[in-house]
């Protein structure tokens, strides 16, 4: 958990600017009072049992220009073969895009971690 929170990603792999901390807030109304910031040994040891790596999906070929991008980005690097899939599974929430074949859409998996509330 801690290489992908602060070291780095297994499609990028090190990062060449590791994390020092994580810095938190809400989505809206941030303010000095809702601002928190962690070292990864504390926002771990404070969350840890909300905390899930799960396996995530998109799409070569959804409308979503960044998850399409995403998905082409991942499935380009040779190590990630495992986990694209030329079985299209599901339907993304936009549907599909124009400018790309039915035959050349492809589900691509990644971890993402997520905290529960």
């Amino acid at each position: 958990m801690k290489f992908l929170m602060m070291l780095g990603s297994p499609n990028l792999g090190m990062s060449q600017h590791p994390a020092e901390l994580i810095l938190e807030a809400p989505a809206t109304q941030i303010s000095q009072d809702t601002i928190k910031i962690y070292s990864f040994d504390e926002y771990f040891n404070r969350y840890k049992k909300r905390l899930n790596i799960a396996i995530r999906r998109q799409w070569i070929g959804q409308t979503s220009k960044s998850e399409h991008g995403r998905a082409i980005s991942l499935a380009k690097k040779p190590d990630n073969v495992p986990w694209v899939f030329d079985d299209v599974v599901g339907t993304p929430r936009g549907g599909w895009r124009n400018d790309i074949d039915e035959a050349d859409r492809k589900t691509v998996y990644f971890l993402m971690i997520e905290k529960k509330k």
